[in-house]
């Protein structure tokens, strides 16, 4: 859960950040791959490696201190079942507080749906693209140089999408096909 909640309304008309994290979660199901986030605001402990996503501010509990330039990571755990499969047993999503300052001095004060203007990020950018992390995908110009997509390096770009581009939907769908003869995915994954 993303708590405490901001202290005013946020300026895409949310009030919680958990409304934002919750849709970010929606947008990942509406995609239609063998996979779903059940998006509900709890209690949940990133440090247990339990299959359940957890999401939450402050990523110097168990996870680990941010990367200098990170306003959020993900932490995967997975087993690999032969040289061509490997499974995510558990993933969790830590993001920097808000208003906390990166080593870069970027920070995440707001949700909104314009260009991003550094130093401000907008939390359900982040929050979208950790979780594209959680369901296993990498950065695609980390692999293929520079494609505009979500899982674009955010600290590097100004202009990252604010919803999921065909690439990053493939991508799901590449590592979660979708069930024959079923529209809007399948199977749950928390």
């Amino acid at each position: 859960a993303f708590t405490p909640n901001s202290l005013t309304p946020l300026t895409n008309g949310t009030t919680t950040w958990n409304q934002n994290a919750i849709a970010a979660m929606g947008d990942w199901n509406a995609v239609g791959a063998n996979i779903r986030f059940n998006g509900t605001a709890g209690v949940g402990n990133p440090c247990v490696t339990d299959g359940i996503v957890v999401a939450a501010f402050d990523a110097s509990v168990c996870l680990g201190i941010l990367p200098a330039l990170a306003l959020g990571i993900t932490r995967l755990v997975a087993v690999v079942d032969s040289p061509t499969s490997i499974r995510i047993t558990d993933a969790d999503v830590a993001i920097i507080p808000q208003n906390a300052l990166s080593s870069s001095g970027a920070f995440i004060g707001d949700a909104f749906e314009g260009v991003i203007v550094f130093p401000l990020f907008d939390f359900r950018r982040v929050a979208l693209h950790e979780f594209g992390h959680a369901l296993g995908l990498a950065h695609p110009d980390d692999v293929f140089g520079v494609i505009p997509a979500t899982q674009f390096t955010v600290m590097f770009s100004q202009s990252v999408l604010a919803r999921l581009s065909a690439d990053d939907k493939n991508g799901a769908l590449a590592l979660y096909p979708a069930p024959v003869g079923v529209s809007g995915g399948g199977s749950s994954s928390s």
